[in-house]
């Protein structure tokens, strides 16, 4: 991901961020994905509860790649009922790199929390080679396939539960909890 913590570096990393939400950040831990542990589980579902409290339009978590599939599976389950999306997002190649889906999974994940209807834990991570789209994973869902490709994860045994562009959210399934105490989605701040 973009090693930025401030809103104000976030946008002056990716100022495409501005058009979507007023961001407000919170950095919980300084921990290597693999180093992750039900301290940091339960301090990251501890911290999205506080948010929800305060009514935020929708959450993003960034974090690393190596074990995010195991983040957003164990949040699922303790987070249940959300009002809002949580987007659990990271990247494959870093932000320093040309080829890197930092920046492109970032705006994809902050669209989804602000204006998406999906109320679920969710991976958005790069869909296909191109850049054209994210995909959007089921918390509960999800893998990562392999160590370095772009398009790595990949719902298991199911469709994923939407697609993120820079235009739009595409729900690809029917089934997902619906946004609730907002009268209708729509570009918000994002946390």
């Amino acid at each position: 991901m973009i090693p930025a913590f401030s809103p104000g570096e976030l946008y002056g990393s990716v100022p495409e961020l501005a058009d979507l939400c007023n961001l407000e950040t919170e950095k919980l831990y300084g921990v290597f994905s693999e180093n992750m542990a039900p301290e940091q589980w339960i301090g990251t579902a501890q911290a999205i509860g506080r948010e929800i409290e305060k009514g935020v339009q929708g959450i993003v978590i960034g974090h690393g790649t190596d074990t995010m599939h195991h983040t957003a599976a164990i949040l699922s389950f303790m987070v249940q009922n959300s009002p809002m999306p949580i987007v659990v997002v990271g990247s494959q190649r870093s932000s320093d790199r040309p080829s890197s889906d930092a920046a492109l999974n970032l705006m994809h994940s902050v669209k989804t929390a602000a204006e998406s209807d999906i109320a679920e834990v969710m991976v958005c991570m790069f869909g296909p080679t191109s850049d054209v789209y994210g995909l959007l994973h089921r918390g509960t869902r999800v893998r990562k396939m392999h160590s370095s490709y772009r398009s790595t994860f990949r719902t298991i045994s199911d469709v994923p539960i939407g697609m993120v562009s820079r235009e739009k959210i595409t729900p690809l399934r029917q089934d997902y909890k619906r946004r609730r105490g907002s009268s209708s989605p729509g570009p918000g701040s994002a946390t």
